[in-house]
């Protein structure tokens, strides 16, 4: 059964304009550390390549 996955705390509304390239620097930290927290929680559950490698016989 999939977790649901609780919204990381350290988010909040960006503010900045899509053109506004003198925040990149912070903007991918921001990046970094949401994907952080949601990929260290992620829990595959499935057989095969997402969950471990296997192999057919030809």
């Amino acid at each position: 059964m999939p977790r649901a996955h609780a919204v990381s705390t350290n988010w909040r509304p960006l503010t900045t304009s899509p053109h506004d390239f003198s925040q990149t620097k912070d903007l991918i930290a921001i990046a970094y550390d949401l994907a952080h927290d949601f990929l260290s929680d992620l829990e595959v559950q499935v057989p095969g390549v997402c969950g471990f490698p296997h192999f057919h016989e030809a």
